[in-house]
């Protein structure tokens, strides 16, 4: 694929999956970001605009940024919430792309400072297993990407203590996967945890289902179980 072909189709998967974002009511308004490595040059990201609704973005409106921060293309300014994706990418050069979104059950988790438990098979088959919270860090800074590394190891998925939800991946809709499930399974743990208790997957189980999480970042990937 050259260069240009990269970018461009780039450009348009961020513009596709941040219309799905909203779709799945993953945020709101122009809430969220998300951003992927360009392939072919890793150095390079394509990154969601800062405050513009996702109905009126084109692939050209989407920035083309080099992980110092520095903008190679763009109509627009990248998200405010850049140095937490060009730090990550700098620092584990296996994560291919990001997803950042505000949804309410997300939220809920975050406001509560509550891990998310491995309860069942589907997020951990997104995620890897439990999701943690990471503790607070001022939006946009350096120490959110600090907070967020412990969280995130062994996992595709954390919450961000009082802000809301981050996903990692091996590509943009591995991401993704991670981040929709994710609110899927908040938003039916604090269901289940208003009128009973909630158990865990046996260890085995976990470990087992999440042979399919892991085999995005071997190149392995054969898909979902389902």
């Amino acid at each position: 694929m050259s260069n240009a072909k990269a970018r461009r189709r780039a450009r348009a998967a961020i513009v596709e999956f941040g219309i799905r974002m909203q779709v799945e009511r993953l945020a709101y308004w122009t809430s969220g970001n998300l951003s992927m490595r360009v392939p072919g040059d890793p150095d390079l990201v394509a990154v969601s605009p800062s405050a513009m609704p996702w109905d009126l973005v084109e692939p050209d409106d989407v920035p083309l940024v080099r992980l110092d921060g520095s903008v190679l293309d763009g109509t627009t300014r990248p998200t405010s919430e850049l140095p937490l994706h060009t730090l990550l990418y700098q620092r584990r050069p296996d994560i291919r792309a990001i997803v950042h979104v505000h949804s309410p059950a997300a939220m809920a988790m975050a406001a509560l400072d509550w891990t998310l438990p491995a309860f069942l098979t589907g997020l951990v088959e997104a995620t890897g297993g439990s999701v943690a919270c990471a503790p607070y860090a001022r939006p946009g800074s350096a120490q959110l990407a600090d907070a967020v590394a412990d969280a995130l190891d062994g996992r595709g998925c954390c919450f961000l203590r009082h802000h809301g939800l981050l996903a990692i991946g091996a590509s943009l809709p591995r991401a993704f996967q991670a981040a929709t499930v994710t609110e899927g399974a908040a938003d039916a743990y604090l269901r289940a945890r208003s009128v009973g208790t909630v158990s865990d997957l046996p260890a085995d189980e976990v470990d087992w289902i999440a042979e399919a999480w892991h085999a995005q970042w071997s190149g392995a990937d054969t898909g979902t179980r389902g």
